[in-house]
């Protein structure tokens, strides 16, 4: 990744990939493209039809993006690693600390969700410590784990 791509200025033909082009290769929206050059992320050219395309440089600027995203790392931080310009030690370091604090907050979120396993009224095995429901849950309702196992094994 390197640092915010400019219009250049330079003469000839440059490759350029449409937004809707890159958008499916990418496995994200044209809105998301879009988002990013508003928020200043990135910057697109304009077509002689006005239509957004993306020069080489700025598509590789989303690859990043997008995986970073695809992982949670928040816009804000990505704008940061972004300005790191284009020394490439620079960004990888700030791209480490930005997934580090990724994975401590996945970390802390995972330990809350165990906590709160820990509370349930669930047997290690699967089924509920309590007597079985005389009729399965209706469609709609919320069910714990150990509920929706035994009501398919009754089912089933």
């Amino acid at each position: 990744m390197t640092g915010r791509p400019t219009p250049s200025a330079q003469a000839g033909p440059r490759r350029l990939v449409m937004i809707a082009d890159l958008a499916e290769q990418l496995g994200v929206t044209a809105r998301a493209l879009r988002h990013y050059e508003d928020v200043g992320l990135i910057r697109s050219e304009r077509t002689t039809g006005n239509a957004r395309a993306y020069d080489l440089e700025t598509v590789e600027i989303l690859k990043a993006i997008v995986r970073l995203r695809q992982v949670d790392v928040p816009l804000a931080v990505i704008d940061g690693i972004v300005r790191q310009g284009s020394d490439p030690s620079v960004q990888a370091l700030a791209i480490r600390q930005a997934l580090d604090a990724v994975l401590a907050d996945k970390k802390q979120a995972l330990a809350r969700v165990v906590a709160l396993i820990k509370t349930m009224d669930i047997r290690d095995e699967g089924g509920p410590t309590t007597a079985p429901r005389s009729e399965p849950p209706r469609s709609g309702r919320f069910m714990r784990s150990a509920e929706s196992a035994a009501a398919a094994r009754e089912a089933g």
